[in-house]
């Protein structure tokens, strides 16, 4: 992550290492609301370590021999943590679901509610997160630089576990929105990297071979389900992109949405570190309730910027964004270009998505710092949903952990390994 991409570059990071336990990094999600008591959908706010939210999902599912369609979510959250999050469970009663006994997997409460959860339907979430071994003079300089991000804002990339556990999602979703299934086959099962367990390395490099039944028998349960089922379509003589359809949607989804959240975060990093200033031809957008509009003057418009009523906001490119004038327009026409896509034929490229927009910087609300005995820094805060408290932790740290991707660069084999789920994931 280049220096130029932080708000505070100037002030030395406290380095230190995140997320040495699970308990180092905790999440709680923040309801939109509460379940009324009465419904066919029972909400339960479960306690997991260790494991994805995906997992979760289907553990659950196995468990209450329901479908991974009847459990519904508001956001992924982080496999590496200590995560507690709502999940709506359609035809379990709520003493069957406070019975719960799974491995990794505790049931805090449950409750009765009318609808299923939806991703995006939650105000928020609180993290508590703990550094470790960090720098001399830590708390002082951490302290500095949470005061200056809760006064300004904090830059709202996407992090890097919006890009797959293999740091190339962006690179599946362009195949996908470019229409060349064999190369987001590619991707998604192919190509091995050096740091891949074993097995998973000999099943990717069997698919690169051709050899699709010795790849399947490769491909280890449970983790690998959308990979197997790929290969079972392939072996039956689907085309791929009729065997790329065999992975989960949800999963779909995501593959294709990483590719808007890498354009998104190379406009933003254009951007930086004037992320609340204005410009002539914006598109901003509010803060409350999320409405969008065009910009005609910057000065006249910049004093409600200044009291985080509004921000600039950046492209989750669709069919149906509205798009920006002026020098934001150019931007953001640049970065497509740079893809080698007609910014004219954009909507057509990303017709699968209808697109939004998404604003530049995030309130860091309820913010606190303390340094413990063993000279720990524990940080704590909440974030707007879909918002990455690693990026807000890597400007304090400076680890320069964002990685841009630019055209035509693959992940490096030291990025491409065990990667979060989102912190906070509104599936764009």
């Amino acid at each position: 992550m280049s220096k130029s991409l932080y708000l505070t570059p100037d002030i030395e990071g406290i380095g230190g290492v995140l997320k040495r336990r699970h308990e180092d990094f905790y999440v709680e999600e923040v309801p939109l609301y509460e379940p009324v008591g009465e419904g066919g959908h029972t909400y339960v706010t479960v306690e997991k370590r260790g494991i994805s939210t995906f997992e979760m999902v289907h553990r659950l599912g196995d468990y209450f021999g329901v479908s991974a369609s009847a459990i519904g979510y508001a956001g992924l959250k982080d496999t590496r943590a200590v995560t507690r999050q709502r999940v709506s469970i359609e035809g379990v009663t709520v003493d069957r679901a406070l019975d719960v006994s799974l491995p990794a997997i505790r049931i805090m409460d449950a409750a009765y509610h009318t609808n299923k959860l939806r991703l995006g339907h939650l105000a928020g979430n609180r993290f508590v997160i703990r550094v470790r071994h960090p720098r001399k003079d830590a708390l002082e300089r951490a302290t500095e630089i949470l005061g200056i991000i809760a006064d300004r804002g904090g830059p709202n990339f996407f992090g890097m576990q919006r890009f797959s556990g293999r740091g190339n999602g962006h690179l599946i979703g362009r195949a996908m929105m470019l229409g060349d299934y064999d190369e987001a086959l590619a991707y998604y099962i192919g190509r091995p990297k050096s740091n891949e367990r074993p097995d998973v390395f000999e099943a990717r490099t069997a698919y690169d071979d051709g050899d699709f039944d010795r790849a399947r028998r490769l491909f280890p349960l449970p983790k690998f389900r959308n990979e197997r089922r790929v290969l079972g379509g392939l072996l039956r003589g689907l085309s791929s992109e009729h065997a790329f359809g065999q992975v989960a949607p949800r999963m779909r989804r995501l593959l294709s949405s990483a590719y808007q959240s890498l354009l998104y975060n190379r406009v933003l990093a254009r951007r930086m570190p004037d992320i609340g200033v204005l410009m002539d031809g914006d598109i901003a957008q509010k803060h409350r309730g999320g409405a969008c509009f065009l910009v005609d003057s910057a000065e006249t418009e910049q004093p409600r910027a200044d009291d985080f009523e509004i921000s600039p906001s950046g492209p989750l490119f669709g069919s149906k964004m509205l798009r920006p004038a002026g020098v934001p327009r150019e931007i953001e026409d640049e970065i497509v270009r740079a893809e080698g896509v007609d910014p004219a034929q954009m909507p057509k490229v990303f017709h699968l998505m209808s697109g939004l927009r998404r604003p530049m910087r995030i309130p860091v609300m309820e913010p606190d710092i303390h340094q413990e005995e063993d000279r720990s820094i524990v940080v704590s805060f909440r974030l707007p949903s879909g918002s990455y408290a690693t990026v807000i932790l890597d400007e304090i740290m400076k680890r320069h952990s964002l990685r841009l991707f630019e055209p035509g660069e693959e992940p490096e084999p030291d990025t491409a390994g065990e990667v979060d789920e989102p912190d906070a994931e509104s599936d764009s």
